[in-house]
């Protein structure tokens, strides 16, 4: 598969000062007024070098598969100047269908709020590479975990369809309807994208997996009979976390971009044992390997599942769709839930031989490690947000209020519309043409469009996720017992965290 990359820059005075270059500038500006015409060759020499340097070392890098639409990778400048270029830090890679935080990419000339909520985390979090495989939601649609599982649903309903004359049968409509979004990347081909990219010269200390899939899933099996949309979601779950395990051992490589290199980062004084090869690295955290899934959010509460789907024929109906896609959405999170369990119980590997271990001088044996240990963060709610905006409008529309306080706050900590999206595509009769209508005030507007919310709301969103990781990182109680229990005298609670904030 073809991989582009394209780079992408900050204003230049931003990055001339960031790196110390304003300054150089300067200097060599003051020369060459002294010095005359002798000295215009070599300030010549230096505008290239850094024209050059302001193009080569960028805070944004972005597009590496896909194309620009697809995926993105972002280098954050974190706290204290480090432009992540020095290799340690925290990484977040993300993969996903497309999801109510995550901006719309049509009509691409409308006004841009295109920072995602995985990339406020990556903010708040001060970590020095995002990198999103996730494809931008469009107006009607997104990614699948899987475009074959889905293909494969649509055959069996053409068959059954075929051998039924029972309207209530009749599936005719649903590959038109609903087919198979094959210009979008499936799970499977969003790791295929990342595993193909050549890894970093200086890995990440540790890398937060967000796997974001389920809201256009949700869209789909909506209009299936009910059994089969249950047993599909069963099959889709399970395939990620098939493909979780298959980064869990990737990560081990450090020859993958999956690696993340933990142990070489930590703090130098960290005491390790002998060399001896059935020892380990003692007194020092075990290296996370951290899953995030976010619960996926109710995808009839946006405006456009009752705008945007297909009038249905008789028997089938719109109230069945709704009803059926409120009990999907509860079954996935559900079934999340019960898998993590499930892959935090899976039986770790004792040992891994590394040569990046922490203080190694040249010569000495490799040291063995544990592997990484397992953990799920699973408890962020994004449909806890929205319902609490949307409830908190209605109230106050009704002029009511709640015994928690619900209907009295702060207008400025709400919004004023909460049903219809403040970008609207609008059908001119006359002209025949389709125009893009925004809202004069979208900060007041909780959606951006019929299936995506405004920034204000995914900066929200975002700073809350965050909240949640750190709370984890911090705590980390079930996951800090699980090390504790399967390498005891390892694992330093004092040091728990491992991560860099």
């Amino acid at each position: 598969m073809a991989l582009r990359t394209c780079l992408k820059s900050y204003s230049p005075d931003g990055i001339l000062e960031g790196f110390g270059l304003k300054a150089l500038l300067a200097f060599f500006s003051a020369k060459a007024v002294r010095g005359g015409p002798r000295l215009l060759p070599q300030l010549a020499i230096c505008v290239v070098v850094l024209f050059v340097l302001t193009r080569l070392m960028p805070t944004h890098l972005s597009d590496v598969a896909f194309g620009t639409n697809y995926t993105t990778i972002l280098k954050w400048k974190p706290k204290g100047g480090d432009d992540g270029s020095v290799g340690g830090g925290l990484r977040i890679v993300v993969f996903g269908g497309g999801d109510i935080a995550t901006p719309n990419k049509t009509p691409e000339k409308a006004v841009g709020h295109d920072v995602s909520w995985t990339e406020v985390l990556c903010q708040h979090l001060d970590c020095t590479t995002h990198l999103s495989y996730m494809p931008r939601t469009d107006i009607h649609g997104g990614s699948l975990v899987s475009n074959s599982l889905y293909e494969a649903i649509l055959e069996r309903m053409a068959n059954e369809t075929e051998a039924s004359e029972q309207p209530g049968l009749d599936y005719t409509w649903l590959p038109r309807e609903y087919p198979v979004p094959t210009e979008l990347p499936d799970l499977q081909q969003q790791l295929d994208a990342f595993f193909a990219t050549p890894p970093p010269m200086r890995p990440a200390q540790e890398t937060l997996w967000v796997f974001n899939f389920g809201y256009w899933d949700i869209w789909r099996l909506a209009c299936l009979p009910p059994q089969l949309a249950m047993d599909a979601i069963e099959v889709q779950a399970r395939h990620i976390f098939a493909q979780i395990e298959v980064l869990y051992q990737e990560s081990r490589s450090e020859k993958s971009i999956a690696y993340s290199d933990f142990y070489t980062f930590l703090n130098s004084t960290t005491k390790t044992t002998s060399s001896k090869s059935d020892d380990v690295i003692a007194d020092v955290p075990i290296e996370p390997f951290r899953v995030f899934i976010p619960r996926l959010f109710d995808i009839t509460l946006t405006p456009g599942f009752d705008k945007a789907r297909f009038v249905l024929p008789y028997p089938h109906s719109r109230a069945v769709e709704l009803r059926n896609a409120v009990h999907l959405t509860e079954e996935w999170n559900l079934k999340i839930d019960k898998m993590f369990d499930e892959w935090l119980a899976m039986p770790d590997p004792e040992v891994a031989t590394t040569d990046d271990t922490l203080g190694k001088r040249e010569g000495e044996a490799p040291i063995n490690v544990p592997y990484a240990r397992r953990e799920a963060i699973s408890t962020y709610d994004v449909s806890d947000y929205m319902r609490n905006a949307i409830i908190e409008r209605q109230m106050q529309n009704a002029h009511v209020e709640d015994k928690t306080g619900r209907g009295t706050r702060p207008a400025e900590e709400g919004f004023l519309e909460v049903q219809q999206p403040c970008l609207q595509l609008v059908h001119d009769n006359v002209t025949d043409v389709t125009k893009t209508v925004v809202c004069d005030a979208p900060q007041e507007y909780l959606f951006w469009t019929e299936f995506t919310v405004s920034q204000r709301a995914i900066d929200a969103m975002g700073k809350q996720a965050a909240a949640v990781f750190t709370k984890h990182a911090q705590t980390g109680s079930q996951w800090l017992k699980k090390s504790t229990d399967l390498f005891p005298g390892i694992f330093n609670s004092k040091r728990a965290v491992g991560f860099n904030g």
